[in-house]
């Protein structure tokens, strides 16, 4: 672009520089004709020299004649002028008038001079006309046009009163003839030159504009049309290094561009064609994928829905729809979750939370839930939901694959298991506390005397007792929460003072390895809570923590505010669990490997315990472990308080 105005702007300079060459050949050709009227002057000047005083006046005229006429000639030439051209024709004018009155009586007759000043002043008044026309900025070229053409009328008169001034002079109608002739033929000559040059003036323009501007100009239109009609090979030729020529490489420039465009354009095309092609296998492959899904949907004994990014069911199976009904396939997640958990407080709370955990969580995760749903039937029926997040390529959560498998029969597989356990600690306990009770008065000599071998083995039988009976009793309690029989009994409970009252009953146990028991607490307030149920769990905790602390450190229970709930950790330093078996640590009856070898007598059962406890009151655990370092484990009671409820029985065996 700045090329191409660039171009223009010299462009226009050099039709400027022509325009000042025309104007230069008429100005040459205009001397030419002044210089033809100036020979009849020297004619003139050489007769009135010669002969008489008389044509002193007529030379004089025909002097201002001359320097009128090149007036007229650059008013005709400068028509922008104003009137000040005239002034000076003015002026010679009347220099010869006054010089005519003081010699006319030399020259022609009275009436014959009459004539003359009469044709004079017609004249003269035509000019001062055409001064005042020029003058005033207002007038319109048509009028200084029509002032002008009048000047040269009265001009022409007034020239044919002082030919005949002179022809009345008979010695002046030869050289007059003579200067005429000569005048007419250089005139003449002087035209012609002025034809011939702009003849040839106007020819060479022509050659320089069609050569050097059209022709250039035509090639690029020629380039341009092919390129519209999709035929952009051709360049076009260059063979100068001006303005044109710079214009020419910016439109190859250009050209060239659209070449590596066209090319760009086609292999563009050629990937699109290639991805549009992949895109139609790969919607097969989805197609077939889908169709795979659907089919793996209907086979699947368990009711299964899929949720889109908005909560919306667009898939359901057979079973799904028996659970919630035929138009499931549309209706909102959340909705079916509602109706579906009617049983559950706190419903739309519960199913928000499943929904937004699963969209929310960065790392793919199966979160698992058991509750009761209420079929179409009415029929509360236990469930597990598992919810599986379906992600992208960008591991952006698109959907939810929600699985609700009926556990009707898990759940009285484990009634039955509850109430076997139930019924065989019960079995168990009567034996085992008789054995107790028995090996006791054997210790103390009530049914005889025994020897210290003796003593020491009834020891170990009575140990061994012991253990199995809080084995039995631990496995009775956990089988009473684990059916929800267990009563909860909130009452206002100081977290701080309860922690204090435990610590004291183990202060003998810490003693054996050196510990250091504290207790460190935000001031809290007192929480509605089950003493017996918040004692087990802490009990648990620092238990284990001096069982598995290394002699000569602290175990520190931290009691504090953490958003709506109080929370209560236990830290010790010891042998910490490993990170391979963290994940497991929580199961019944799994105990990780370096606490085996550590303390190789324990259940295991424990820590299982206290989630269920946890769990049972509306709280939570967690626990961060650094092995051969420090191990924190932490349980929450909420703010509100545990919710009461009645059992059948206590916690306490």
């Amino acid at each position: 672009m700045n090329s191409i105005k660039h171009y223009f702007r010299r462009l226009s300079t050099r039709f400027t520089a022509i325009a000042f060459i025309s104007i230069a050949v008429m100005v040459v050709g205009g001397g030419i004709s002044s210089q033809a009227f100036r020979d009849i002057t020297s004619s003139f000047t050489k007769y009135a020299n010669e002969d008489a005083p008389r044509l002193v006046a007529l030379v004089e005229f025909n002097g201002a004649l001359i320097a009128i006429g090149d007036t007229l000639r650059a008013a005709e030439l400068t028509e922008t002028q104003g009137g000040a051209v005239f002034d000076d024709a003015i002026a010679s004018l009347d220099r010869a008038e006054q010089t005519y009155r003081s010699y006319r009586e030399f020259g022609a007759s009275s009436e014959r001079s009459s004539a003359l000043l009469a044709d004079k002043e017609v004249f003269l008044h035509a000019l001062i006309h055409a001064r005042d026309t020029y003058a005033y900025a207002s007038s319109s070229l048509e009028t200084r046009t029509e002032a002008l053409s009048d000047a040269k009328i009265t001009y022409t008169t007034f020239a044919g009163s002082v030919r005949e001034a002179f022809t009345a002079e008979q010695k002046m109608q030869a050289v007059a003839a003579q200067t005429l002739e000569a005048g007419t033929l250089s005139t003449a000559v002087s035209q012609y030159y002025i034809a011939v040059v702009n003849v040839v003036t106007t020819l060479l323009t022509m050659f320089f504009v069609f050569i050097f501007i059209l022709q250039p100009l035509r090639d690029m239109r020629r380039t341009a049309r092919a390129v519209a009609a999709g035929d952009a090979d051709d360049l076009v030729p260059i063979a100068r290094e001006d303005e044109l020529g710079e214009v020419g490489h910016s439109f190859n420039t250009m050209l060239t561009r659209i070449r590596a465009a066209q090319r760009a354009q086609e292999e563009n095309a050629a990937e699109l064609e290639k991805t549009l092609a992949e895109l139609g296998k790969m919607d097969k492959a989805t197609a077939e994928e889908r169709a795979r899904f659907e089919q793996l949907l209907v086979s699947m004994a368990d009711a299964v829905v899929v949720l889109d990014s908005t909560r919306a069911v667009t898939l359901a199976n057979e079973p799904a729809r028996a659970f919630f009904g035929e138009q499931v396939v549309g209706t909102s997640g959340d909705d079916i979750c509602i109706r579906a958990l009617a049983q559950e407080k706190e419903t739309q709370n519960i199913c928000a939370k499943l929904f937004t955990e699963a969209f929310d969580y960065k790392a793919p995760k199966i979160f698992e839930r058991e509750y009761a749903i209420v079929d179409t039937r009415g029929i509360a029926i236990p469930v597990s939901i598992t919810i599986a997040a379906v992600r992208d390529r960008d591991n952006v959560v698109t959907g939810l694959i929600v699985t609700f498998r009926d556990v009707t029969e898990l759940v009285r597989l484990e009634e039955a298991r509850v109430s076997f356990l139930s019924a065989a600690s019960h079995q168990l306990r009567t034996p085992l506390t008789s054995m107790r009770w028995s090996l006791e008065m054997l210790t103390d000599g009530s049914l005889g005397e025994i020897g210290a071998q003796q003593k020491e083995t009834i020891d170990d039988f009575n140990t061994s007792t012991l253990r199995m009976i809080e084995l039995v009793n631990t496995l009775l309690r956990f089988s009473r929460v684990e059916a929800r029989r267990v009563a909860i009994n909130p009452e206002p409970l100081e977290i701080t003072e309860l922690a204090r009252e435990i610590i004291a009953t183990l202060e003998a146990e810490a003693k054996e390895k050196s510990l250091t028991l504290e207790v460190t607490a935000d001031d809290i307030a007192p929480v509605d809570a089950d003493k017996q149920l918040v004692w087990q769990v802490l009990l648990n905790f620092l238990t284990n923590a001096i069982r598995y602390s290394t002699k000569e450190t602290a175990v520190d229970v931290h009691i504090a505010t953490v958003g709506d709930t109080f929370s209560v950790s236990v830290t010790n330093e010891g042998i910490g669990i490993p990170e391979a078996e963290q994940g497991r640590i929580f199961e019944k009856f799994y105990r990780a490997t370096n606490a085996q070898q550590a303390v190789p007598n324990g259940n295991g059962i424990g820590l299982s315990f206290a989630k269920l406890l946890v769990e049972d009151w509306g709280g939570t655990v967690s626990f961060i472990s650094i092995p051969k370092q420090k191990t924190t484990f932490t349980f929450t009671i909420p703010k509100k308080g545990m919710r009461a409820r009645k059992g059948e029985v206590g916690l306490q065996v």
